[in-house]
């Protein structure tokens, strides 16, 4: 790939916003056929044939359909929106394109939003002797994952240091970073109460502290590492103090993406604003729409 035209959408700095006149063209477009009572609307948030953005002038991020339409970036820009599978499988792999293209030191990858969630299904048959280690290890996208091959710009885990995995569970988005040296899970969560870090994550702790390890080890992630075998020892899984905090019902996500961000530079998260969430948001949805946009992409 020519290193002219290896380049991702987000900048190198987490924190730099766009100029003024960038986040001017993003509001007249998301701004553009918008309901009245779009807050309240479940559905449809734009009048009919407003929704669908121009294919000749944008196109779609991560090859998915969904980002050819308003609604997937409003969803992203306003406050009060919620992000769903999609956008963490689009900033995800951006994440991932940005640590090569900006020559970042840490070793890692991430999951797509579903890994966990299929971890968690495949260990239930597995508790029903539906299926054995051998046959959860063979699933396709939990071998394309862990060896390599599923996402695109990541890593087989035998070649990293840290795995980033997020995980939606009753509306909620949490950051899970496997340490593959420590052989633990941190659990980042920006909506902790009565210190109950782990809360959100209680029902895939079985099969992350045990199913998980026993994947890893038939898949040779310690292969080469002179490890003793894996799949006898649970990983421990922590929840992270302090971690910032939301003040609203509907930004998990977006700090779920911020904080991925963070540690894949080797940041504190505690350098992460809660106040300027929203800035956060606008930031992305420009970054991501300019990135999109034909026009840009041929410069």
């Amino acid at each position: 790939m020519e290193e002219e035209l290896f380049k991702g959408p987000f900048s190198e700095d987490p924190e730099a916003m766009p100029p003024k006149e960038a986040l001017k063209r993003v509001d007249d477009v998301l701004f553009d056929g918008l309901l009245k009572n779009h807050i309240k609307e479940r559905g449809r948030k734009y009048y009919s044939g407003k929704d669908q953005m121009d294919p000749m002038e944008f196109k779609s991020l991560y090859g998915l359909e969904a980002t050819l339409s308003k609604s997937w970036y409003y969803k992203l820009f306003f406050s009060w929106a919620w992000l769903d599978d999609e956008h963490m499988q689009v900033v995800f792999y951006y994440l991932r394109m940005k640590g090569i293209e900006f020559g970042f030191q840490q070793k890692y990858t991430t999951t797509d939003p579903s890994f966990l969630t299929l971890l968690n299904s495949l260990y239930q048959r597995y508790l029903k002797q539906e299926l054995t280690i051998k046959d959860a290890a063979r699933n396709s996208n939990m071998m394309g994952t862990i060896v390599g091959g599923k996402l695109e710009f990541g890593r087989p885990w035998v070649e990293t240091d840290f795995v980033y995995m997020p995980l939606g569970t009753e509306a909620h988005w949490t950051l899970l970073v496997l340490s593959i040296r420590e052989k633990m899970i941190r659990v980042y969560d920006s909506n902790v109460r009565r210190g109950q870090s782990l809360k959100h994550i209680h029902t895939h702790l079985p099969c992350l502290q045990t199913f998980l390890p026993k994947i890893m080890d038939r898949l040779g992630v310690y292969g080469d590492k002179k490890e003793e075998d894996l799949g006898n020892i649970a990983l421990r899984v922590e929840g992270v103090p302090n971690c910032p905090q939301q003040v609203d019902g509907s930004s998990c996500g977006i700090f779920v993406l911020k904080f991925a961000e963070y540690l894949m530079m080797g940041k504190d998260v505690g350098g992460i604003n809660a106040v300027k969430i929203n800035d956060y948001r606008k930031k992305m949805t420009v970054e991501l729409m300019n990135y999109a946009a034909l026009a840009g992409v041929k410069k």
